[in-house]
């Protein structure tokens, strides 16, 4: 990371936005579709409220490094809020492919298959979930929310 990027970070994490941007700026002119620079401005965007555009930047950065996972999930974060389901599930099958977290990310995709409505493929990835982490309680708990034991 560089020290712009980690100045501008500081500031986001302080909840100084206008700092923050001025530093992602500087960053930008130096390296535009850096990862770290495209993540930066996800987190930025996302912070002031500006979803889609966030989603864009994350995108942007999986594009630039697919094989990091954290851009992914920021996608899938974003996604998800703003019912970019189709998004989010894409972006959460790639991380099962790549054995990211796959007890969470199965609960993640049985989410997305509750918010569309797909109730038995929801209840199959919880299950899943809860087969690959016993201890995730979450998932038999989303079991109990479709009205399955």
């Amino acid at each position: 990371m560089t020290p712009i990027v980690a100045a501008a970070e500081v500031h986001l994490k302080r909840g100084e936005i206008p700092k923050a941007r001025a530093r992602l700026a500087a960053a930008a002119k130096v390296e535009p579709r850096a990862y770290e620079v495209l993540m930066l401005t996800g987190r930025v965007l996302e912070r002031e409220g500006r979803l889609a555009e966030a989603l864009a930047a994350y995108e942007a950065a999986v594009d630039r490094n697919a094989a990091n996972p954290h851009a992914r999930t920021a996608v899938v974060g974003v996604a998800t809020r703003i019912n970019r389901w189709e998004v989010a599930d894409r972006h959460l099958r790639r991380l099962l492919d790549v054995g990211y977290q796959p007890a969470r990310t199965r609960y993640a995709l049985g989410r997305v298959a509750q918010a569309q409505g797909r109730t038995a493929d929801a209840a199959a990835h919880y299950r899943e979930a809860f087969r690959l982490e016993p201890g995730l309680e979450m998932a038999p708990q989303a079991l109990q929310s479709l009205g399955i034991r």
